[in-house]
């Protein structure tokens, strides 16, 4: 009895063995579902749908996600995708993910605004962990008004698991016939000018007998209107929020008197027509250098004929430009912050690193070099420090051994705004290989600003065998295109930066073994966008060590969490400086406002000392805001534990502000919040790692990504194990008990 009851339990052991591994080995493996909002959406709106908006501003969204009833429980890796109606469209900030969070504040997933006018969210393991059925995705940022809506009220649809939703949108002109902006930059002679630009008959009226006034002394006394600066071009709205220039207006289609402080311009019969007026005045440098000074100016515009039926009507549209953060204003705190460079040279066949390469560093501008005999490392870099802001620029003067001199202009730039090392990068071809290279370079035309994001052709005239070159240009506005056999070539821009109007104009330039660097090429681009004036504001607060400051040095300190709060005391939101100590906060209306600090960094005292600044229509460049905190002297962790100091808190990080480059101070920008950095929060909140600022694309619906797999059981596969777990100890606690029976 006792043998025949030992094979039982042989046989029942080995086949429940087999079973167990069948349950781990050959279980399919579980691939991330993609859900619409057709299938978890339970309701979904605008924020605020009792406000006005132009298509300049941002539109903030509510979706609430619902599981209850439907049989989905949701994995990690599941992705979400809201398709947005068509009357609202992804901005250019869209592509920062920011963390979704539940009722209980677990992050359970990531959501990312796409440029295709989707929404996508993706789902971590916490949604399995918590259990939970239901939640909120709030979007702050990100979303604008489309082409598709009308003037006045819009029924938005949107579609959920219990039907289309509707929500209003009020659409309205923007009533200015006349904006103004200006931008800081230099001269062929290096002296400090503001480039400012007019748009006249903004509504494209009939505004016939047109007239412009400018008096550039009559807000501000330290401009100086510089004669025979004007120039008039046609203009055109080539959406509802940007603007292209057209032809040259011929001097002979308008009258221009001016005079030592401005001008007076009429154009009799301008009809419908926008134009786009431009004109310098000079600035002076101490003023233009010291990151507080604000320069402000205004324009005016009638039209008709005086008298004739009643007073003229008159428009007058202001603008302001902050001066640039260099010079030497330590009565503020804003200060010199001196900047860096790391020069990398690299093998073009190989891109190893290459040794011993020398260059000369110069300030652009200059032929007479700065510091000479800078050698590349082992690493194959150079580093410089302790530079001023300003515009620079490498030249090899030695090869390394082995390979061709390469003395094309490396430029770059130091803002004064930040400590991060700018990084650039050189290249050489190998000695005995007829081949060459050149180096591309994108600019603002108006500030000289490097431009990233452009993308140009390379191709040969002389040699029909030769694949065009596609490129792009790097944070820095530079791209390397190398490996040209000798030959005539053109290159040409087919796709400008965010923001700008392509660059129609073609270069010219010869490969050759007398010359196998060329200079370097320099487009220039001029600004696609304008001035809209309907509250879309933005401010950018910068916190720095207090003994880091007393002693001159301007080291950004992330970390640090404020709350924003308008005059009433309301807060607005809760943020928190990146790495570079930096906080930028958008869609501001003009008033008045607060930063208060929170909670200090790791290592600091709090600074709760209120930091007030305001936000008007005509001053829409207040200055730079800065603070400090000094370090605990106590041995005690600043006031309570730093939830990540890294300053990866959802703003984006290194595309928090990208025209402004989130830098140094309060920046108010007029302009479409596409300019400003990324903003949204998931559930109202801005805090959570950013890996990857580009918009991830979800499997398409009923399709499953193959490249997902998850080995972990599901809640089926789980009881069924832990029911043969059971069986095991069960046949084990019979058989012993049998056998001492």
């Amino acid at each position: 009895m006792g043998k025949n009851l030992r094979n039982i339990f042989t046989t029942v052991i080995a086949a429940l063995g087999i079973f167990v591994a069948a349950m781990y080995f050959n279980s399919t493996d579980v691939s991330a579902a993609a859900y619409t909002s057709e299938d978890l959406i339970s309701s979904a709106q605008i924020t605020n749908p009792d406000r006005t908006y132009t298509y300049s501003s941002t539109v903030g969204l509510q979706y609430t996600w619902d599981t209850t009833g439907t049989g989905i429980q949701l994995k990690d890796g599941d992705t979400l995708t809201m398709e947005l109606p068509e009357q609202l469209r992804s901005k250019s900030t869209a592509g920062v993910p920011f963390n979704v969070e539940d009722d209980e504040g677990n992050i359970i997933g990531q959501a990312v605004v796409n440029s295709d006018n989707t929404i996508t969210v993706t789902f971590n393991e916490n949604v399995e962990k918590f259990h939970d059925t239901k939640g909120q995705i709030n979007i702050n940022n990100g979303i604008g008004v489309s082409d598709s809506a009308i003037i006045g009220d819009n029924n938005v649809q949107f579609p959920t698991m219990n039907g289309n939703q509707s929500s209003n949108l009020t659409v309205i002109e923007s009533e200015n016939n006349i904006s103004k902006k200006g931008s800081l930059g230099t001269d062929e002679n290096g002296d400090h000018i503001i480039t400012w630009t007019i748009l006249a008959n903004r509504r494209e009226l009939d505004l016939n007998n047109m007239n412009v006034y400018e008096d550039v002394t009559q807000r501000d006394k330290n401009l100086t209107y510089i004669p025979g600066s004007v120039v008039v071009n046609k203009a055109s709205w080539t959406g509802n929020n940007q603007y292209k220039l057209g032809e040259l207006v011929p001097s002979d289609q308008y009258l221009l008197n001016e005079n030592p402080n401005g001008f007076h311009l009429n154009i009799s019969d301008s009809a419908n027509q926008m134009y786009a007026i431009t004109m310098k005045t000079r600035v002076p440098a101490d003023l233009a250098t010291n990151g507080e000074y604000v320069f402000k100016n205004q324009a005016q515009i009638t039209w008709g004929v005086p008298g004739s039926d009643g007073e003229t009507p008159r428009e007058s549209a202001s603008g302001s430009v902050t001066s640039d953060l260099v010079g030497d204003n330590s009565g503020s705190g804003s200060g010199n912050v001196k900047g860096s460079v790391t020069l990398t040279k690299i093998s073009d066949d190989s891109e190893n690193p290459l040794t011993g390469a020398v260059y000369d560093l110069y300030q652009e501008g200059s032929t007479t070099p700065i510091q000479t005999g800078l050698t590349t490392d082992e690493n194959g870099q150079i580093k410089v420090t302790n530079l001023a802001p300003g515009n620079y620029y490498f030249k090899e003067t030695t090869p390394p051994n082995g390979y061709q001199l390469n003395d094309t202009e490396i430029p770059f730039s130091v803002s004064g705004k930040t400590t991060t090392p700018v990084s650039i990068e050189g290249q050489d071809d190998p000695v005995g290989e007829p081949l060459g290279s050149i180096i591309i370079q994108k600019i603002d035309l108006h500030t000289g600003e490097k431009l990233p994001g452009a993308t140009f052709v390379v191709k040969s005239t002389s040699n029909p065998r030769f694949e065009p070159k596609t490129v792009t240009t790097d944070e820095n506005g530079i791209v390397h295109v190398s490996d040209l056999p000798y030959g005539h070539y053109i290159v040409k821009e087919v796709k400008a930066p965010e923001g700008y109007t392509t660059n129609e104009k073609s270069f010219e330039f010869t490969i050759s073994s007398e010359d196998p660097t060329p200079s370097l090429i320099t487009f220039e681009n001029e600004k696609d966008d304008d001035a809209d004036v309907d509250g879309n504001f933005s401010a950018s607060l910068v916190k720095f060590d207090t003994g880091d400051m007393a002693n001159g040095n301007y080291i950004g300190v992330p970390g640090a969490v404020y709350g924003l709060y308008d005059a009433d005391g309301n807060i607005i939101g809760s943020y928190m400086t990146d790495k570079n100590g930096h906080i930028t906060v958008s869609d501001l209306v003009p008033g008045k406002y607060y930063f208060q600090e929170t909670l200090p960094p790791n290592g600091y005292d709090i600074n709760d000392e209120k930091i007030e600044f305001e936000i008007t229509d005509s001053d829409i460049d207040l200055g730079h805001l800065i603070t400090s905190d000094p370090k605990v002297t106590d041995g005690g962790d600043g006031n309570g534990e730093n939830p990540d100091t890294d300053g990866n808190e959802g703003k984006g990080d290194e595309d928090d502000n990208d025209d402004n480059e989130g830098d140094g101070g309060l920046i108010t920008n007029p302009l479409d919040p596409d300019n400003n950095g990324n903003n949204n929060s998931g559930n109202g909140s801005s805090t959570g790692n950013i890996v990857d600022p580009s918009s991830p694309k979800p499997p398409y619906e009923g399709s499953t990504d193959e490249s997902q797999t998850y080995l972990p059981q599901t809640s089926t596969q789980t009881s069924i194990l832990a029911s043969v777990i059971g069986l095991l100890i069960l046949s084990s606690v019979i058989y012993f008990e049998r056998r001492k029976a």
